[in-house]
Order: C-alpha cells, then sequence, then structure tokens
C-alpha cells in the first residue's frame, strides 16, 4: 500500500511540475533530474533494504542467483537516473550507459535461468523429468502453430531453451 501511494504521488508531482515548469526549460529539465534522482535514490534504498534482509536470512544454494537478481532494481535506477543527468552530454556517457545497463540485464537473465534450472535439479534431471511424462508434441500458440512445427518436452527442448537465452543475452 505504501509503495502504491507513494508511486501515485510521484506520478502526480511530475505531472505538476511539467505544467507548471513548461515555460522554461531550465527548470523543468533541473526539476526532472530531482524527482528522478529522488524516485532512483527511493528505490535503490528500498531494494537494498530488501537485498540485506535476503543475503542474511537465505542460506540455500540459491543466494547468489537471487542475488544477482535483486540487484537488477538498484542498477537500473542508477542507470537510468544518470542517464538523464548526462542528457545532452558531448562525450555520449548515455550510450556508456544504456550498455552497461543492458550488460546486467544479460547477468540476471543467464541467473534466471541458472536459478530455474538448479531449483528443478538441473538440465539433465530437468530432461530425464519431461522425458518420463511421455507426453505428446505439444503445439505453439497462437498463428506459430502454424509455421512451426510442434515440439516435443526432452533434452532436445532443454537445450534448444538455454541456448536460446545465451543468444539473448550475447546480442
Amino acid at each position: 500500500v505504501a509503495g502504491c501511494s507513494a508511486a501515485v504521488l510521484l506520478i502526480c508531482l511530475l505531472y505538476f511540475l511539467g505544467q507548471k515548469l513548461e515555460a522554461s526549460d531550465i527548470f523543468a529539465h533541473h526539476a526532472q533530474q530531482v524527482v528522478g534522482g529522488l524516485a532512483a535514490a527511493w528505490a535503490a534504498v528500498r531494494s537494498c533494504v530488501q537485498i540485506c534482509r535476503h543475503q542474511r536470512n537465505n542460506t540455500t544454494g540459491l543466494r547468489r542467483c537471487t542475488m544477482r537478481i535483486l540487484w537488477v532494481v538498484p542498477v537500473f535506477a542508477i542507470d537510468a537516473w544518470a542517464c538523464l543527468m548526462v542528457e545532452g552530454d558531448d562525450y555520449h556517457w548515455v550510450l556508456l550507459l544504456t550498455c552497461v545497463r543492458e550488460v546486467y540485464e544479460a547477468i540476471a537473465v543467464c541467473s534466471f535461468m541458472q536459478l530455474v534450472l538448479t531449483f528443478l535439479g538441473g538440465p539433465v534431471t530437468l530432461s530425464n523429468r519431461l522425458l518420463e511424462h511421455n507426453q505428446a508434441p505439444v503445439e505453439h500458440l497462437g498463428p506459430l502453430r502454424f509455421l512451426l512445427p510442434p515440439y516435443r518436452p526432452g533434452p532436445s527442448f532443454v537445450s534448444k531453451v538455454v541456448v536460446g537465452i545465451l543468444q539473448y543475452a550475447v546480442v
């Protein structure tokens, strides 16, 4: 409830600041930077509190994966605010900061894949479990079912999913 009310308050504040300060671009830009900085700081602090709690209370083998995933919020918040601060700079810092954000996104996606595979017993165990159920081939959703052949759950399916995720992370 507190998070939703703070988000609504922040949106209203952004709207009114944009309306009131529209006449002067300099002040509007600074106000947007201040409000963006406050929102980024709020998100980063709240997330860091959760990360500290998770670090203290989670003793499972999945801790490293979940910690990498939880760091997405502070990294993205600080990166977005930094991009707002250097917007229009002659040195194109925004491109570098966006690159950093996208690299961390790839790390988080790979960590999520590792988390799911570890939770399900690893890729070999998951493949064997899918084979044990001896399911019929599964149709693709929507119009893809007319373009792609049905797939059979098993080792080939698991390896194709892992390769697809790793290709997304690289690209």
